[in-house]
């Protein structure tokens, strides 16, 4: 029998990963960039922002349709058809550690880094979504350990962003860092110089990201100060709403008296936890480093800082940062490397720009053109890729018993013609030899067995859609983590079912355990369809599934083949 892979025949229909779209849901706005790789060349062909409106009082639920409603008319705006998305989380929500390990093969390093983060995240890693990414430098054969970040964040805090993202239409298909994925959008632009120690600094409304970086060297923290703090300050010093904070703060100069007094312990509080960043970054490297606290004088190692955020934006503070840390401060520029048609570079003012640096490297990273590769939804995209492999089956199953039953239906018509000739032959005998009474009672119970056969036949052929029958009770018995790879049936005379055709089918599949396997057992011998149902073969095996990233897993998975019998009819 020729065998046919479905699945390799369906991939023949897949369309290249050439598009990737970017979605950065942020407090006060939602940002989208849609990037195309054309050649060796990435071109933006969308980019757009909606504002959230900030409501007095709110509940989670009613921000929750508020949001999906804005996602849901900026995807119409902009006419975006691919489904699949690349969101990102804060780091603030995020459990972030910088290991070593030793270098070994790339099998043995999958299973160091899982043991490392056994050890190493403080839950259960069933309580979490967790991955790593390897910073494989110089030669790799000669190196002495290998620099690993880890990242983990707890499934309950993903839960709604998930179950949001899926109301939309759309897919998740990698979950980042909202840093990593600027520091991707600036190592693409080369918006930095690796000489320099440079501090990539992402001001959110609530928390802050701090990254450091060097040459090869790559450090990063959070903390819990963001643009809110600044808008509680004015709140407080001009006994005004927090709206109306909001609003004052996005057009006030920050060199007034009134403003740098309202504002002033927030700033003293970012100041002074970037400049407490600075310090561990060099106790960690070894070094000294002399941050200036206005009294020592002396010069500040940061020589470079990128804003990013919506709180980069207050007027003055970038000169603020500068005469703090005596060192260049700028915003980030998110377009500085892509093509694009003149009227979406000038969409948006510069300083704008640099809201989107976020959104264009999530949509660098849904390209593979990336530096930095975290996926926090990885194993949720594996579980997924199981359950489109047991679709797949189950419609080459499916193709499998349409070619059974054609064949069947064929067969039978031309046997039923053949049979018909032979009858009239023996009429015609019967008639020529009416003197041989004897002979002629032999022919005529010859003639009622084969009546009978051809009234048999004739049934079957009428109820040829028993096996669609059989395929629809199958698929209603399937547990949810078992699927049929392989589908044959047979006809047979059985003398026992009064002189009539009988039916035979087997089974193979796969299963995630053999629980999985007896309850689908117990499913068939429960069935009016089917009887004498015989498991004949059951083991554990290994089977390679792709992930995201195109890299093999192996999966256990229990191998089981079953025979047993159709009742030849069906109420």
């Amino acid at each position: 029998m020729m065998k046919i892979n479905v699945e390799e025949l369906l991939s023949q229909f897949k369309k290249p990963k050439d598009t990737a779209l970017g979605l950065d849901i942020g407090k006060d706005s939602i940002k989208l960039v849609e990037l195309r790789q054309e050649g060796g060349a990435i071109k933006l062909t969308k980019v757009d922002l909606i504002k959230i409106p900030q409501l007095q009082s709110v509940v989670a639920l009613e921000q929750h349709q508020l949001i999906k409603k804005l996602i849901g008319e900026l995807l119409a705006k902009n006419q975006i058809k691919r489904k699949d998305v690349v969101l990102s989380v804060k780091g603030q929500s995020t459990f972030v550690k910088f290991l070593e390990v030793l270098p070994v093969s790339k099998e043995k390093l999958a299973q160091t880094i899982k043991y490392e983060a056994q050890q190493q995240i403080p839950f259960s890693l069933d309580e979490v979504e967790w991955d790593a990414h390897v910073f494989k430098t110089g030669d790799e054969q000669t190196a002495s350990v290998y620099q690993v970040l880890l990242v983990a964040i707890k499934k309950d805090k993903l839960a709604g962003r998930v179950s949001l993202i899926e109301q939309t239409g759309l897919h998740l298909s990698v979950l980042d860092i909202s840093t990593l994925s600027i520091y991707n959008c600036i190592r693409f632009n080369q918006d930095y110089d690796e000489n320099k120690l440079t501090c990539l600094l992402d001001i959110g409304a609530q928390s802050s990201d701090l990254l450091i970086l060097k040459g090869a060297k790559f450090w990063m923290r959070s903390f819990a100060i963001g643009g809110d703090n600044i808008t509680s300050g004015l709140e407080k010093k001009f006994n005004i709403s927090f709206s109306d904070a909001e609003k004052l703060k996005q057009k006030m100069n920050i060199e007034s008296a009134d403003i740098k007094e309202a504002i002033a312990p927030a700033l003293e509080d970012l100041q002074g936890e970037i400049s407490r960043s600075v310090e561990y970054y060099f106790f960690q490297q070894k070094q000294t480093s002399p941050v200036p606290n206005g009294t020592t004088g002396a010069k500040t190692q940061i020589e470079q800082i990128l804003l990013s955020g919506g709180t980069s934006l207050m007027q003055g503070l970038d000169k603020l940062l500068a005469e703090k840390f005596s060192c260049q401060v700028r915003s980030v520029e998110p377009f500085k490397m892509f093509s694009a048609e003149e009227e979406l570079k000038d969409k948006f003012s510069a300083q704008n720009k640099a809201l989107f640096s976020q959104a264009m490297g999530l949509a660098l990273r849904g390209l593979n053109r990336s530096w930095i590769n975290i996926n926090l939804f990885k194993e949720q995209i594996k579980l997924k890729s199981l359950a489109r492999q047991r679709v797949v089956y189950g419609v080459g199953s499916l193709v499998l018993a349409l070619v059974i039953l054609l064949g069947a239906s064929t067969f039978m018509r031309q046997d039923y013609r053949e049979r018909s000739l032979r009858l009239r032959k023996l009429k015609g005998l019967l008639e020529t030899f009416s003197t041989h009474q004897p002979r002629i009672k032999e022919l005529k119970r010859e003639e009622a067995q084969l009546y009978r056969k051809v009234e048999a036949l004739s049934n079957l052929a009428l109820n040829r859609s028993l096996w669609l029958v059989v395929l629809s009770e199958l698929q209603k018995m399937l547990p949810d983590n078992l699927w049929i790879i392989d589908f044959r049936g047979t006809f047979f005379f059985d003398a026992a079912l009064d002189q009539k055709f009988a039916s035979k089918l087997d089974v193979q599949g796969k299963a995630v355990s053999y629980q999985d396997v007896n309850n689908f057992v117990s499913r068939l011998k429960a069935s009016t369809l089917f009887s004498e149902v015989k498991p004949l073969s059951s083991a554990f095996i290994e089977e390679q599934v792709k992930d995201q990233d195109k890299d093999k897993q192996k999966v256990e998975v229990v191998k089981f083949s079953i025979s047993m019998k159709v009742l030849p009819e069906v109420n």
